[in-house]
């Protein structure tokens, strides 16, 4: 388990912690724990957690926001879909907060007890800005549907990347 202390600004940390991070039975779930930086772009700082003894290993990726850090995962890096043979332990080390293709976005190296070290290189965010859906009709009869279609769907929609540091 991971045990959250969030600090309020101007105040020392609190007795009890904020949240509790589980991860399964057996997993080492938290063996690592690093701050990524912020790779969603979005102002605050996100994490990263190992569990190397879950299969062949995984990282836990939360995307903390101003309500502090969310209960469960936004992403979970699978060591056995990178597709590398021996890697095992995969998440037993971590290390954040760096730029190593130097494209704004901060990466991850996760190590591993099987001589294998991984480089996760963030990449970069698209910010949907307007966004429009038309149903036609709005609504359906089943009985006018054919073989090849009953509904006509127009989606239109604006978007923007993020230069890396918001």
């Amino acid at each position: 388990a991971v045990y959250v202390f969030m600090n309020q600004a101007g105040t020392s940390f609190p007795a009890h912690p904020s949240l509790l991070l589980h991860g399964p039975s057996g997993s080492a779930f938290g063996l690592s724990v690093v701050s990524i930086g912020d790779i969603n772009q979005d102002g605050f700082q996100d994490i990263a957690v190992g569990a190397p003894f879950e299969g062949l290993g995984k990282v836990y990726i939360y995307h903390s926001s101003s309500k502090g850090l969310p209960r469960q995962p936004q992403q979970v890096i699978h060591g056995e879909k990178l597709g590398l043979p021996g890697l095992a332990t995969f998440g037993y080390s971590l290390s954040g907060q760096m730029d190593v293709d130097e494209n704004f976005y901060p990466d991850l190296l996760v190590g591993s007890l099987s001589d294998h070290i991984v480089l996760l290189r963030a990449r970069p965010v698209i910010n949907i800005v307007h966004k429009t859906l038309v149903a036609r009709p709005a609504v359906l009869d089943p009985a006018l549907c054919t073989a090849t279609s009953c509904v006509q769907v127009e989606l239109c929609f604006a978007y923007n990347q993020s230069a890396g540091n918001p």
